[in-house]
């Protein structure tokens, strides 16, 4: 049986939607409210804009494949009007969604698995990151810059140097208000993932080494 051609990648929609100017975001975030889509008069009518405006920035989006449009029967003798859809989904919707879905499956693994989801974390960073390690052979100076741009990428907010010369992490992804800390299977997953990366420039990741910072250790 032949394989089956995938949906477009989400990430992809997501890339484009962060390239647009103020003004075009804006029409799509005010599309983004409209859950079965909106006409040009309502969106002009909403941001007091002229429908002009605003169908020059939807031809705009359409071109970009960021929103979609349907046609609804008119009423009367009119011509059918058109209907447009976002097809991007809300940045932080996608991030709590999936950050949701790992939290549950570590649960899968309890307390004392940390070896086995440092594994994981590392078949993680060669199945994502493909060409984006840091590479030993390169400069401490560029193996830095490497990694740290793909902690602050992760969500983590990194800092460098710390006052012991290594990175501080001042967030992460798998905390939030009212919620216990990341399981110590979260952490080891992170760890793994982050040792594959490193080039071997990582020794260790500290979790809770000062209030309201995790550490990796240089």
């Amino acid at each position: 049986m032949d394989s089956a051609t995938p949906p477009q990648p989400t990430t992809d929609l997501m890339a484009r939607a962060a390239e647009l100017s103020v003004k075009q975001r804006e029409v799509l975030d005010r599309l983004a409210m409209h859950p079965h889509g909106a006409q040009v008069g309502v969106l002009a009518e909403e941001m007091g804009m002229h429908p002009n405006t605003i169908r020059g920035h939807l031809e705009e989006l359409l071109s970009r494949d960021l929103v979609s449009v349907t046609t609804a029967p008119s009423e009367g003798r009119g011509r059918p009007s058109n209907i447009f859809h976002t097809r991007t989904p809300k940045h932080a919707a996608v991030t709590r969604e999936y950050i949701g879905l790992v939290r549950t499956m570590a649960e899968c693994l309890t307390e004392g698995d940390e070896e086995k989801a440092k594994e994981i974390g590392r078949l993680w960073a060669r199945q994502t990151h493909d060409g984006r390690e840091v590479q030993a052979g390169s400069t401490r100076s560029s193996q830095l810059s490497a990694l740290i741009t793909i902690l602050r990428d992760l969500g983590f907010d990194p800092s460098y140097p710390n006052p012991s010369g290594n990175i501080s992490l001042n967030a992460c992804p798998f905390t939030s208000v009212g919620v216990s800390a990341p399981s110590s299977v979260i952490c080891a997953l992170h760890a793994g993932f982050l040792e594959e990366l490193s080039g071997g420039m990582m020794h260790r990741l500290v979790p809770y080494s000062r209030p309201s910072q995790c550490e990796i250790e240089l």
